[in-house]
């Protein structure tokens, strides 16, 4: 199975750490600033991450320049959907082999 492309994944790692800071809250306004703290990047980096899922309706963008994120129902979605990947996919790695 191919990796998801690294844009995608900073988009979605995007989100989550946007979903931990608001406690999972809709319509909860978060600073880029906060956001990149919490994923220990410089805010200026996050650029191409939030243009992204704002492109997917993942989230919301407040500002010009962009100052503010809001998580959409789309990118708690998305996130679940990444989770649950990443899940089945280490279940299927720790399988044992059938024996036949």
């Amino acid at each position: 199975m191919a990796s998801r492309p690294a844009l995608e994944t900073s988009a979605l790692d995007l989100c989550k750490a946007l979903q931990k800071e608001t406690s999972a809250r809709p319509r909860w306004w978060v600073s880029v600033d906060t956001v990149a703290y919490r994923l220990k990047k410089p805010a200026d980096q996050l650029h191409d991450a939030i243009y992204y899922a704002k492109m997917h309706g993942w989230l919301n963008t407040g500002g010009v320049p962009v100052h503010s994120l809001v998580l959409e129902q789309e990118g708690q979605v998305a996130t679940a959907r990444a989770r649950s990947r990443v899940g089945s996919e280490g279940a299927r790695a720790t399988r044992a082999p059938r024996e036949q």
